[in-house]
Order: structure tokens, then C-alpha cells, then sequence
């Protein structure tokens, strides 16, 4: 035993002082800092998509424009909450006084929803969907709005010329371009073309328009002849955003044209909703469901995607480690002191040291990114607040499963390698046998979003029990999380598998490793782990 810790000491000295170590160390965290600001710049440089639109009906265009005027006033208010300052023209606003009495953050949304398509429409428009933003207010507004008539849709009016004025007075300030871009979806920019589809379609051509849209006679009657053109049909962007207008102003004319109330048309039109609940386990009071409830369900699969580079990563090491030391024959040095199981034994014991130092560096800057987010960026300490973020990596389930899994199914997997590596005296060789490893480990990531989204389904319970996926599946499934007994039952599994993957590997260690010459096939190797102890299967020609 005291050979055997040897050998591990000596790996896990060599592994820890290389540079591939220290960068394995930093790579992961590094990368997961930057992804998201990096995803959120990107996001930001999409080119702008330039667009014409012929239009033929004579109204529809038109009424599109107007409704993409009225600036972001939810925007506006959510800063002000957040302490930033918001013009006080714009707080005197009787729709700045309106959104202070709403009640909740969905009807602010869907009223200032209402209040962005009410400007620029005729008066009769204007008031019939001024009613039905007021549906959404306290009865005491209800009763103020429709009592105000005229006058309220005057006021109104008045107020969007102070909140331009007021923007237009701040136009240094950032906040300002961010409440300007959200409302005018800077996205999308709309270019005034005279000379019809021909001209449309030869700056088409030329790359100088993203696309163009065709808005037929007579939209209301039906769609036909209304037509988009682009050479780009992956982002459907412009066109969702385009056709998402034009439905609702079409909509409106139809249930004008044939006559039905516009009161019974919205109630018609309205969504049922069903508010999201889980019953609480101890108290049985059903609590609401939010952002972070659904988060720690998702947490796992980024948990089993950490795990799987991890494992993939240290076994491979082990692996490659293998090989150079046995085409540089260091190996026959080592074994003129140690017997091959001890060396095979202490060489997985210490680049599974080597795994759990730099798992254990990864979960450490998980918890000091998720503790010290709030003093980098406020706005992101906010959200990893409202996300329970700090909850989730400290987690005694998530992080405890997280190692043990890791451990165990690094054993299983350092087994068939190393055996593989045994039997190779170059990385190029060993490639054919790892074909079927490397199939055995993709399907964990297959699996990952199905099982994450159903982790106490009849699939991921078939999974859980068979031994190469067992590390991965199990792990997936902790936000279910699975019963007491499946836990048993495949850790069970998982150690008699380590034991088997063990035990078949040091019977290919003590053949391959001094082997030399022509490498053996796959299905000699499989002949060499199920022979008698101590018996050397004849090598074919």
C-alpha cells in the first residue's frame, strides 16, 4: 500500500506543477465569467437589419409607424425604482401617475402595452383603447378615465409631447438611448425606397436592405399578396416583429368591419392563464412559483455539463499520461520497483487527486463569483439575488452530489482507459479503442435536456441504472430529486461496476503494459479481461 501511495504522491506532483493543469484550473471559470457578458455584447452588435416595405393598402404602414413611437415608459419605471433619475416632467404625467397605482409588474407591462398603440390613432381608436388600458387600473382610475373622455384623451396626448420634450432634454444621458432603443427597436430600421419592388429588390441584391415586405390591397379581406423577401430565413426577427404589429392593426378593422363589440372582441381575444404553483411539502399552502424555483431545476444539467468536461478531461489525462510513459519505457523503470497493479492502482489515485484539486478550485470560484457578484456589478447582484444563485452552489445536495459523482465515475471511467493506454504506445493507436468510450460518453449530453426537464420520468429512471451513465443521469436528476432507494440502489450499481471496470483493467494493465510491437485488437483486449486470473491469453499473430 505504501508503493501504491507512493506512485499516486509522484502523479499528482507532476500533474499540479504543469501548465496545462493551472490553465485547466482557470480555463472553465474564466470562460463562464466571460460567456455572459460576451453573449450580451454580441447580442448588442447585431447588425442592424434595414428594411423597405411597399405599401399598397394606404394605411397599414402608416398605422405601424405610429405605434413604434411611444417610448419605453415600463423601462423608465423600473430605473426609477432602481434609484434612476427619471425626468420629473415625465413623473408629473398623469400615465407616470397611472403606472405608479397599477399593482402588479404583469399589468404594468400589459399597460403600457396599450398605452404604446394608442398613440398616433384617430380619437374614436384612442378612446376605445384608453377603456380597455383602464380595465387594467384600480376602480378609482377606471372611473377617472371614463369620466374624462376628451379631456383625459387630450391629456394624454400632452403628456407624450412632455415625455418626448423631457427625453429629448436628456438626450446626453445613457439611460436615454436605452429607453429610445427599446421603444424604437433599433434592431429594425425602416428605409424609404421610391422606386417600388424592382428598386427594393436590387438593393436586396446588393446587400444594401436585409429584406423587404409587400402589404397587399386590402389586408383586411385576407393575406394574399403579402409577401417578405430576403436572402436570410434563420433570423426571423424583423419578420415576427413586423407581422406581430400588422396582425393586431388588421385585427382591429376585421372585428370593426363585421361588427362585433369591442368589448366582447377583447374578452373573446383574452388569454386564459393559469398562475404557476407548488404546494409546499411541510405547511401544504401553495406558494407562487418563481424565477429561482424554476432555476434550481435547471441547475443540474449545468451541474452534469461541469461533470462531464471534468471526468472526460482528468481521464484523459490519465490516459495520455499512460502512453508517454510507456513509449518513453519510464514504465519498465517503474516496475522494476512496483508490481503493475500498484502502479496502475497509484496512478489512478493520483490524477483522481489531481481531478478533485481542480474540481475543488471550480466549485471555490463558483461560490466566490456567486458571493462577490453583487460588489462587481450591482445589477448583477440583483439578479443572481432574485435568481437564488448563492442557494443553489452552496447547496449541500447539489455540491455533495456533485463530488461523489464526479469520484465514481472518474473510477469507472480511469479503469477503461488506463487498460486502453496499457495496451498503446502512441495517442494515434489509441484512438480506435476509444471510439466506443467516447460514444458511451456522448450520450449523457443527449440526454441532459430531456432529463432535466422530466427527471423522475420513465427514461431517466432507465437510465439511472446503467453504470456508464449512471453518474451523469443521477446527478441530473437531483432537482427531482429521485427517491432515497434509487440513490441506494445505484450507488450500488456504480461501485460493483468500479469493482468489475477495476478489476477487468488490471488484467489488461499486467499483459499490455510491456507489451510491444503490434498493437492487440479490440476484441483480444475484451479476451484479456475475461481470462482467469493469472493466466496470459495467448497473443495473436
Amino acid at each position: 500500500m505504501s508503493k501504491t501511495w507512493k506512485v499516486a504522491q509522484r502523479e499528482y506532483a507532476e500533474n499540479v506543477r504543469t501548465k496545462s493543469f493551472l490553465i485547466g484550473i482557470f480555463l472553465l471559470p474564466v470562460l463562464l465569467t466571460l460567456s455572459i457578458p460576451l453573449l450580451i455584447w454580441l447580442e448588442g452588435k447585431v447588425d442592424v437589419r434595414k428594411y423597405a416595405v411597399e405599401d399598397r393598402s394606404g394605411w397599414l404602414l402608416q398605422a405601424i409607424d405610429a405605434r413604434t413611437r411611444f417610448p419605453d415608459l415600463l423601462q423608465m419605471y423600473q430605473d426609477h425604482q432602481r434609484g434612476v433619475v427619471v425626468p420629473e416632467s415625465v413623473r408629473q404625467t398623469s400615465l407616470w401617475t397611472a403606472l405608479e397605482k397599477v399593482p402588479s409588474d404583469p399589468l404594468r407591462e400589459q399597460l403600457v402595452e396599450g398605452m404604446r398603440r394608442i398613440y398616433g390613432m384617430s380619437e374614436e381608436q384612442l378612446a376605445e383603447k384608453f377603456k380597455m388600458a383602464a380595465k387594467l387600473l384600480p376602480g378609482s382610475v377606471v372611473e377617472q378615465l371614463e369620466q374624462g373622455g376628451k379631456q383625459q384623451l387630450a391629456e394624454m396626448r400632452r403628456d407624450v409631447t412632455q415625455i418626448f420634450t423631457a427625453l429629448a432634454a436628456m438626450k446626453d444621458s445613457e439611460r436615454v438611448k436605452a429607453w429610445t432603443a427599446a421603444s424604437r427597436n433599433d434592431r429594425f430600421r425602416r428605409i424609404e425606397v421610391a422606386g417600388g419592388v424592382e428598386e427594393m429588390q436590387r438593393m436586396l441584391d446588393q446587400g444594401q436592405l436585409f429584406a423587404f415586405f409587400v402589404i397587399n390591397e386590402d389586408p383586411v379581406t385576407d393575406d394574399e399578396g403579402c409577401q417578405y423577401f430576403s436572402e436570410n430565413f434563420t433570423d426571423t426577427g424583423l419578420q415576427r416583429w413586423f407581422e406581430g404589429l400588422a396582425t393586431e392593426l388588421v385585427r382591429e378593422r376585421r372585428i370593426k368591419k363585421v361588427g362585433i363589440d369591442k368589448k366582447a372582441a377583447g374578452w373573446i381575444a383574452e388569454r386564459v392563464q393559469f398562475t404557476e404553483k407548488q404546494r409546499d411539502a411541510e405547511t401544504g399552502e401553495s406558494l407562487s412559483v418563481a424565477g429561482a424555483d424554476k432555476l434550481r431545476q435547471w441547475a443540474p444539467a449545468g451541474f452534469v455539463y461541469a461533470l462531464w468536461i471534468a471526468i472526460f478531461s482528468i481521464a484523459q489525462m490519465l490516459l495520455t499520461n499512460t502512453i508517454e510513459e510507456k513509449s518513453n519505457r519510464i514504465i519498465e523503470v517503474l516496475l522494476s520497483s512496483v508490481s503493475p497493479l500498484q502502479l496502475m492502482t497509484g496512478k489512478i489515485l493520483g490524477i483522481a487527486l489531481t481531478g478533485l484539486t481542480m474540481v475543488g478550485a471550480w466549485v471555490s470560484f463558483l461560490i466566490l463569483g456567486a458571493l462577490g457578484g453583487p460588489l462587481i456589478n450591482p445589477k448583477v447582484g440583483e439578479i443572481i439575488h432574485e435568481l437564488g444563485v448563492v442557494d443553489i452552489v452552496m447547496d449541500p445536495l447539489y455540491l455533495g452530489s456533485f463530488l461523489v459523482y464526479f469520484l465514481l465515475g472518474y473510477l469507472f471511467f480511469a479503469s477503461l482507459l488506463v487498460g486502453i493506454g496499457s495496451v498503446c504506445n502512441t495517442l494515434k493507436e489509441s484512438q480506435n479503442l476509444m471510439m466506443p468510450v467516447m460514444l458511451v460518453l456522448m450520450v449523457p449530453l443527449l440526454l441532459m435536456v430531456p432529463i432535466a426537464r422530466d427527471p423522475n420520468g420513465m427514461v431517466a429512471q432507465v437510465m439511472s441504472f446503467i453504470p456508464p451513465l449512471t453518474p451523469f443521469v443521477m446527478m441530473n436528476r437531483v432537482g427531482g430529486p429521485p427517491e432515497l432507494w434509487e440513490y441506494a440502489v445505484t450507488l450500488l450499481i456504480l461501485l460493483v461496476s468500479i469493482f468489475m471496470a477495476f478489476r477487468g483493467a488490471a488484467k489488461v494493465f499486467r499483459i499490455g503494459i510491456l507489451l510491444t510491437g503490434k498493437r492487440p485488437g479490440f476484441v483480444e483486449v475484451l479476451r484479456w479481461m475475461f481470462a482467469p486470473s493469472g493466466v496470459v491469453p495467448k497473443q495473436e499473430d
